[in-house]
């Protein structure tokens, strides 16, 4: 399909270990005010 579009295309193919965005994982974000919290501060 990339040959039909553009035969002159440069790709890169890599392993995932995830996605994120909308429509995809959410991200997985610790915020500094409940960690702060966790530890007594």
């Amino acid at each position: 399909m990339i040959d039909d579009i553009d035969p002159n295309a440069f790709v890169t193919q890599s392993q995932v270990m995830g996605v994120y965005g909308k429509g995809f994982d959410k991200f997985k974000v610790k915020h500094k005010a409940r960690k702060e919290k966790e530890i007594g501060k």
